[in-house]
């Protein structure tokens, strides 16, 4: 479907994590992956973006979107803001190619 698109494995990975767990900010996801660099992973975030795959959700989210950072139990207690962060969604194309991605984890 989506063939002309390449992406390396940290840039799969990091479209596989949005896909299945919502808006994230590369500083949560350095936090969570301690394999990869700062500099990387905020690299593969712009590479993405450029690419079309995610685009920028603002700097302040809503507590009903599920992130990896935040346990659903603490959400429903918390705060109807989450702090200033930069917040990363899929986008149409990136949700297509996620699941095409998803499908091939599977297997």
């Amino acid at each position: 479907m989506n063939n002309e698109i390449i992406l390396n494995d940290l840039e799969k990975i990091i479209l596989l994590h949005i896909f299945n767990y919502g808006p994230e900010s590369p500083i949560y996801w350095i936090r969570i992956t301690k394999d990869y660099s700062m500099k990387d992973v905020r690299a593969c975030f712009k590479n993405l973006e450029l690419k079309g795959l995610i685009e920028f959700c603002g700097s302040t989210i809503s507590r009903k979107f599920l992130t990896s950072s935040v346990k659903n139990t603490i959400k429903r207690k918390a705060k109807p803001v989450r702090g200033k962060r930069s917040y990363y969604c899929l986008t149409k194309t990136g949700k297509a190619l996620a699941k095409e991605l998803f499908g091939h984890s599977k297997k």
